[in-house]
């Protein structure tokens, strides 16, 4: 299957500063020979995704945006840039107060990222991209969604 290149225009230095989030910062992981950051995550999760498409396609078919899905999967992680990146770990020992004010300031993330950015990524509306992978009410958001934490375990 032939795919074509996803195109961010206006989204001059995402990519160093995705580079700058570095992933499985804690208590828990001080050592990681091996420490990825953000910009090789949504790269790796976008691969896994390419691979997984003639499967997901012959299921899903038309119902399956597939540029919309890959655009998601390059930046579904955008939010960090603003928010930083709790580990799952780190998630797990908070209370519901402070889960609740990390999905707002999610959230509250995506207008500054349209404004530092473009409302439009690959052609498709920027918002929406961020908000389904905030949400995953969209079913290529809960593939990306899968991917991300496929991607995630073998990190770990």
């Amino acid at each position: 299957m032939k795919l074509s290149p996803i195109v961010l225009k206006g989204f001059e230095g995402r990519e160093e500063a995705l580079k700058e989030i570095k992933r499985y910062i804690d208590d828990i992981t001080p050592v990681m020979f091996y420490r990825t950051n953000d910009l090789v995550h949504s790269r790796r999760v976008l691969a896994h995704l390419d691979a997984a498409l003639p499967d997901i396609l012959s299921v899903y078919g038309i119902k399956f945006d597939m540029g919309f899905a890959r655009t998601e999967a390059l930046v579904h992680d955008d939010a960090e840039m603003i928010t930083g990146d709790p580990s799952l770990h780190a998630k797990e020992q908070m209370d519901e107060t402070e889960l609740a004010l990390l999905a707002q300031q999610e959230l509250d993330a995506i207008p500054q990222l349209i404004a530092r950015y473009s409302p439009s990524a690959n052609g498709y509306n920027y918002e929406k991209l961020l908000l389904a992978a905030k949400h995953k009410d969209r079913l290529e958001a809960q593939f990306v969604s899968y991917f991300d934490k496929f991607d995630g375990a073998g990190e770990a």
